[in-house]
């Protein structure tokens, strides 16, 4: 070569069109060696230095980059394929961020400076298609832009005060330490229960039976996978790994049966790997101003792939849960209702206020931590003693152990530590599982009533009610007497020392009726617990003895308010106020509608209050209403906003419970009505008069 004097290589290329054939070329020139200092290269290369510097072709779409990156080869099988996927596609993901979103600030100002530009012109130039169409262009680019910044700025105000208060931040890592401190100390401590399981308490109710223990094993067709899949909102919040229920539904017709193929991977060898057991824990405040770590209650946030598998045991235990457990128990079994017990309750707390009264006790029972202190060994014992089938035990124990957790505080992932007991709340299979341990305690109490010392409390002989369940909300029973008590106290003790929960004394309350006042001190010596006092707040409604009056309606109307108050400083649409109204406001009010004939009064006061929100406030009169309430509340078919009228539709929801009366359907509360009421007559024949309690 002219002016060059010493030697030197020239190599000539031709780039291949496709990229991932490209990643070879380059690796073949690294490896070349030439025995002079001097290598020229030429060629067509193909590729540019800037992804800004492409122009042409087919656009890298989101879609095209993740369905690429998967498709590359990965050494391991099932689950553990599937989650290394994930992570590799997350490493993607970032650089497909970086180069084609970049600085999300700049893009959303240039996108902004073009979008007046081009708007200007227009106005300039009105009659000309290629400005108006250009403006056009530039107006969707900076919809989207904008869509994204702001959704960038979201994220980004969560931790935004870290960088400014720099006396929080020098504090802020000791309060995290001591978070992670109180929750290992009993999330990540192995449980001291070591009890045996007592099987003669098993023996008081139904096993499974060959048939159901078939059908629990059966193998999951791809339909269920898909179902459990879709049925994950997108909206929940994601688990360790980041990718949410949106992501597995969105590619699901190219990567689904690659993810039937994984889950039913684990069910063949339940296995699963330790990646999809971390867990991350979000700390939701139990009561306002919350102080303590204590004050915050643990929700899970689990991974997709392991929330699919749970709710694949969930839709199969579920079948059998109604054969296994008892009626009292009215959370999480299909065709049960939390009105039920409420109403039995507030049945058998009628006469407590009277006087020369048969004695009575009703025991409101806090168990602390429950779902959290749960001995996983118990849990293993109880499936194994229902007859649940080995197969489905391992299953569930390999959902359960090998739990990790790590704490996420303002943002940020914090601690970590290995599970070794309780329930995750936020894991769909908990509640089934938590249930099912109740029963024991329900069949442990029903096996104490055989001891001469104990007797039921008056009008619980004929049906044998010893307590009432909500998952952990736990009502005792029986006679106002020492003894009785007591045998109540020696269950509830020995179901601590094989369960691993305990009760906490500080919140449970005892309750008596017809006692003198040397038996009940007795009483509450024995039990340790402090005397309660009306009204009893049980499933949000509080109880009394008395008769119902406007003036106990009054925590609808303070919940209601403070629920309008929160909502007040936030900009909301007229739809989005409508929605709030239907699915919050009026939810609360059904609920109570669906146990008692609320007074007038009470309903016309929810209803004034919903009206105001709707239409407005202006100061602290109401804005005018352009529609009367009637017209609100007509069908969204005939123009209205489908809103039910406070009277006729407390009328409505109880009506249903008639119904239920007459076709004598099974059901506790129906049972309780048939006992003490109707005494096995017709419901039509039934004289309100003739009732002696």
């Amino acid at each position: 070569m002219s002016g060059c004097e010493e030697a030197f290589c020239a190599t000539f290329i031709y780039g291949y069109n496709n990229s991932e054939e490209r990643k070879t070329l380059w690796a073949n020139l690294t490896k070349l060696k030439f025995p002079v200092k001097l290598w020229l290269i030429l060629g067509d290369f193909n590729a540019v230095f800037n992804i800004e510097d492409r122009v042409g072709g087919n656009p890298i779409t989101l879609s095209d980059t993740i369905l690429q990156n998967w498709k590359k080869p990965m050494v391991a099988r099932g689950l553990l394929a599937i989650y290394l996927k994930l992570m590799r596609l997350k490493h993607c993901l970032k650089i497909f961020n970086r180069d084609s979103i970049g600085d999300i600030g700049k893009t959303y100002q240039a996108a902004k400076d073009d979008f007046l530009e081009a708007r200007l012109l227009a106005q300039a130039h009105p009659k000309d298609p290629t400005f108006l169409e250009k403006e056009k262009q530039a107006t969707v680019m900076f919809l989207n832009q904008e869509k994204m910044y702001h959704s960038f700025l979201r994220q980004r105000s969560k931790i935004s005060w870290l960088h400014k208060a720099g006396v929080i931040i020098d504090y802020f890592p000791k309060v995290v330490d001591h978070f992670v401190s109180h929750f290992r100390s009993y999330m990540g401590s192995r449980s001291l229960a070591d009890s045996k399981l007592n099987l003669a308490c098993i023996d008081q109710g139904p096993r499974l039976d060959l048939k159901q223990q078939i059908d629990l094993i059966q193998p999951f067709t791809n339909k269920e996978i898909k179902h459990a899949f879709f049925s994950i909102p997108d909206t929940k919040a994601p688990g360790a790994d980041g990718f949410s229920g949106g992501f597995f539904k969105l590619f699901w017709d190219e990567l689904g049966s690659e993810f039937c193929t994984a889950v039913n991977d684990f069910f063949a060898t339940g296995f699963m790997p330790k990646e999809l057991h971390s867990t991350l824990i979000t700390l939701i405040p139990k009561h306002e101003n919350p102080t303590r770590a204590v004050d915050y209650r643990p929700i899970a946030c689990c991974t997709t792939l392991y929330k699919c598998i749970s709710k694949l045991l969930c839709s199969r235990l579920a079948k059998v849960l109604p054969h296994l457990i008892n009626q009292n128990q009215g959370a999480f079994i299909q065709g049960r209702s939390i009105a039920h017990n409420v109403m039995i309750l507030q049945d058998l707390l009628k006469n407590y206020k009277r006087k020369n009264v048969s004695p009575r006790c009703a025991i409101k029972i806090d168990i602390s931590k429950a779902y959290d202190t749960v001995s996983w060994d118990f849990m293993e014992d109880l499936l194994n003693a229902f007859n649940i089938p080995s197969r489905f035990v391992k299953w569930i124990m390999g959902c359960l152990r090998a739990t990790s957790y790590s704490l996420v505080m303002n943002g940020r992932v914090q601690g970590g530590f290995k599970g070794e007991k309780g329930l995750r709340q936020g894991d769909p299979i908990s509640p089934l599982l938590f249930v099912l341990i109740m029963e024991y305690l329900t069949r442990s109490l029903q096996l104490a009533t055989s001891h001469s010392s104990f007797r039921y409390h008056p009008l619980c002989k004929g049906l044998k009610i010893i307590n009432l369940c909500f998952a952990d909300d736990l009502i005792l029973f029986s006679k106002g007497s020492k003894s009785s008590v007591l045998v109540l106290k020696q269950v509830l003790e020995d179901f601590s020392l094989i369960s691993g929960l305990h009760i906490n004394s500080s919140k449970s309350q005892i309750y008596l009726g017809g006692v003198k006042s040397e038996e009940k001190q007795a009483i509450i010596d024995g039990f340790h617990l402090t005397e309660g006092t009306f009204p009893l707040k049980y499933l949000g409604v509080p109880l009394r003895p008395s008769k119902w009056k406007a003036g106990d309606c009054g925590i609808i109307v303070d919940k209601i308010k403070q629920r309008l108050h929160t909502w007040s400083s936030r900009h909301l649409s007229f739809a989005g106020k409508a929605q709030l109204i239907h699915s919050v406001l009026l939810g609360l009010r059904n609920y109570w509608m669906s146990i008692f004939v609320l007074p007038h009064s009470v309903t016309k006061e929810v209803e004034k209050l919903c009206r105001d929100f709707l239409w407005g406030l202006n100061g602290n009169r109401s804005r005018i209403h352009v529609a009367s309430w009637e017209k609100v509340c007509l069908p969204k078919a005939y123009g209205g906003l489908g809103f039910k009228n406070g009277v006729k539709w407390n009328h409505s929801i109880l009506a249903k419970y008639v119904w239920a009366i007459s076709t004598k359907q099974d059901l506790l509360w129906v049972k309780w009505i048939d006992n003490i009421y109707l005494k096995s007559g017709r419901f039509w024949d039934y004289d309100l008069k003739s009732t002696k309690r």
